[in-house]
């Protein structure tokens, strides 16, 4: 006599192994989108850092005053700094550099003492100094810290925290 070893599994088992990996999906995908968004966050704070630093090298080595400001169409700067970048010569406004605009969903405010930035041929930004706030659903994820010598640091957890309301 022939025996057939079949070995199956029931419709119970199926079910149950089905709901199992709906369940691991529907923890696991709003943590990945959340993860995504961190990843371009980060890459937006990253681009404005490496911008600043650029800039301000840029002054250094050519030595002479370069601003940097947000500009729609590479001419004129607009107080919009979720808009592309433009880094031209301080005082016959030619343009050095137009970049695309950041990547990632989170907006980005500027609170400083004027709407562009300034760097002098010494590297200094006298007038430039202020916050970068990069703000999603109402909190600041990353936050940029520009001194009068031109240099930039992050910003701190808390003091992230103590200046949140300024993303609302």
């Amino acid at each position: 006599m022939l025996r057939s070893n079949h070995a199956g599994h029931t419709l119970a088992e199926l079910l149950i192994v089905i709901g199992l990996l709906a369940r691991l999906a529907n923890i696991a995908v709003p943590a990945l989108g959340k993860m995504q968004q961190e990843r371009r966050d980060e890459a937006a704070f990253e681009a404005m850092n490496n911008l600043l630093h650029h800039a301000r090298a840029r002054a250094l080595i050519q030595k002479r005053t370069l601003e940097l400001c947000p500009s729609a169409d590479g001419v004129r700067c607009s107080t919009d700094w979720n808009l592309p970048w433009l880094l031209r010569a301080a005082n016959d406004r030619e343009a050095l550099n137009h970049s695309t605009p950041f990547p990632g969903d989170v907006a980005v405010r500027w609170q400083g003492f004027t709407d562009s930035i300034r760097f002098r041929s010494n590297g200094t930004s006298p007038t430039g100094n202020g916050r970068f706030y990069f703000c999603l659903d109402g909190q600041i994820t990353h936050q940029l810290i520009l001194n009068r010598q031109g240099r930039v640091r992050k910003g701190s957890h808390q003091e992230n925290l103590d200046e949140s309301a300024r993303c609302r």
